[in-house]
C-alpha cells in the first residue's frame, strides 16, 4: 500500500442508514483503489457472501437524502451500500493490492481499524449515560 488513508477521509464517508453504519460502493472502490464496476463485479461473482445484512440497495428517497451530501449520487439509479460486515467481506474478495494489504492478518491498518472499533464500542455508552444523567438531575 503506497499511502495510508487519513481516518478522517474514511469517517466522513460513513453514513447512518436503516440504523446501520454504511459506506457507498463508489467510496469503497475509491478507498480500495479500484473502479466501482470492478468492485461490483467481485460482489456479483461472490453474491453468496453478501447477504442483505452485509449489503443493500438504497431506495430513491435514501439516494435523494444522501445526494444532498454526495452530489455525484443525484442522478444515480442504483446505489449499493455496505455495512461493516460487508466492508470486511469486500477486503477478502477483492484482489487489489490495497485490499490484499488491508486483509493481511499482520496489516497495521487492519490492527488500527480493529483497535478503533474496540475503542468505539467500549465508549459508545457515554452519550446515553450523559443523557440519563441530565434527565435524572432535571437539567
Amino acid at each position: 500500500m503506497s499511502q495510508l488513508i487519513p481516518i478522517e477521509k474514511i469517517q466522513e464517508r460513513i453514513f447512518m442508514l436503516r440504523g446501520q453504519k454504511v459506506m457507498l460502493n463508489t467510496h469503497l472502490a475509491e478507498l480500495y483503489g479500484i473502479e466501482t464496476r470492478v468492485l461490483m463485479q467481485a460482489v456479483k461473482r461472490n453474491a453468496d457472501r453478501f447477504p442483505p445484512d452485509f449489503m443493500f440497495v438504497l431506495t430513491r428517497q435514501e439516494i435523494r437524502r444522501i445526494s444532498q451530501i454526495v452530489t455525484s449520487l443525484k442522478y444515480s439509479k442504483v446505489v449499493f451500500v455496505f455495512t461493516e460486515q460487508g466492508v470486511a467481506m469486500l477486503s477478502s474478495v477483492l484482489h487489489s493490492p490495497r485490499a490484499i494489504q488491508i486483509n493481511h492478518p499482520r496489516s497495521k491498518l487492519r490492527g488500527i481499524v480493529l483497535s478503533c472499533q474496540r475503542t468505539l464500542a467500549s465508549i459508545s455508552w457515554i452519550p446515553a449515560f450523559a443523557g440519563m444523567t441530565t434527565q435524572a438531575s432535571g437539567y
